[in-house]
């Protein structure tokens, strides 16, 4: 399908504030990318952050408050001529962050992560709403396999449940020369040592620009993927 870069990632300076955000909607539970519905999550988000107030994580809450009653409503509309119901509706993830004066605020629902990564390192990371990461969490002693474990995402805007629409919530600390390593689902579908193989990349490239670009072509070259997307931000000051 036709799609372009900000359909997907989004890195925004507005005022005071920057914001890095990542989508993915799908018209359908047996779709995997949809670039209409990813496009319209990040402009309800971009609309309801500009009219939030108050500290940081309560705009954020408040934001994926308001893109989840609207998502539901207005992606039907984009795709109208489908009989869409409960069991046959649009879902989304939304991954939002925000940089603050001593790190980067996240907020997400799906399966999408964003890393601290300092000198080659993963020093903090957004855990993905996945049935993998749920398993590892209910059995902290025991090794769980992504590779046996359906890649399946465990929440999503729009999904049974979810009308409450409330992210997880999660500060990130950061020093000079850390990166901000941004990656949709399919660049890590839950293997933390894709995530740890994405630090050490990191530490190998000078340009933001050139990791992102050798992240998605990696996830390229392994596998093929509906869509693969990244952002890096680095911080020289």
């Amino acid at each position: 399908m036709a799609a372009q870069e900000s359909d997907l990632v989004r890195v925004l300076a507005e005022g005071q504030d920057t914001l890095v955000l990542m989508a993915n909607a799908v018209d359908g539970p047996f779709a995997s990318c949809w670039p209409a519905g990813s496009r319209l999550l990040l402009d309800l988000f971009e609309t309801e952050w500009a009219g939030t107030r108050g500290d940081v994580g309560a705009r954020l809450g408040a934001a994926f408050q308001g893109v989840g009653r609207r998502f539901i409503e207005t992606a039907l509309v984009l795709d109208a001529k489908r009989a869409n119901d409960d069991d046959d509706s649009p879902l989304g993830s939304l991954l939002a962050l925000v940089r603050t004066a001593f790190g980067w605020q996240a907020a997400w629902i799906g399966g999408d992560v964003a890393l601290l990564v300092r000198r080659g390192e993963v020093k903090a990371s957004t855990p993905p709403h996945t049935l993998l990461e749920h398993l590892r969490a209910k059995n902290p002693n025991t090794a769980v396999d992504p590779r046996v474990i359906p890649a399946v995402i465990a929440r999503n805007l729009g999904g049974r449940g979810e009308r409450e629409m409330t992210p997880s919530i999660m500060e990130l600390a950061w020093e000079r020369g850390d990166s901000l390593v941004v990656m949709n689902w399919s660049l890590h579908r839950g293997d933390v040592g894709a995530l740890h193989a994405a630090a050490k990349e990191a530490a190998r490239y000078a340009s933001a620009a050139s990791l992102a670009e050798r992240l998605v072509e990696n996830a390229w070259s392994s596998d093929r993927p509906a869509y693969a997307a990244a952002a890096v931000v680095r911080f020289e000051e």
